[in-house]
């Protein structure tokens, strides 16, 4: 009997998502595929004039419109790295410090 060779892999997988909601801390998005929990990914967007991402872990999904539509997915943002200048964790937080005056307490 010949022995087996098993390896690791990943799959990548390239979708949009929509930013629903965002904190410093996590993310609501909106995907057209199931992203089951514990699903690890990267998201990439376009905040304050610059390109930022940023690894995530899905917590909760919810799917609306009975299957046929959008799935919910509710993101915890995870800090592998310190937040740099390309970290949408560290934009977040930049932007609501500046912007805390605006806040009505």
């Amino acid at each position: 009997m010949e022995p087996t060779l098993h390896t690791g892999a990943v799959l990548v997988t390239d979708t949009s998502v929509r930013v629903r909601d965002i904190s410093a801390t996590g993310a609501q998005l909106e995907t057209p595929i199931y992203l089951p929990i514990g699903t690890i990914g990267m998201i990439e967007v376009e905040f304050d004039r610059a390109r930022r991402v940023e690894w995530f872990r899905v917590c909760r999904i919810h799917t609306t419109q009975a299957c046929s539509g959008a799935h919910l997915a509710a993101v915890e943002f995870l800090p592998i790295a310190a937040a740099d200048d390309r970290s949408l964790r560290g934009a977040v937080r930049r932007f609501v410090a500046r912007d805390a005056h605006l806040l009505i307490p």
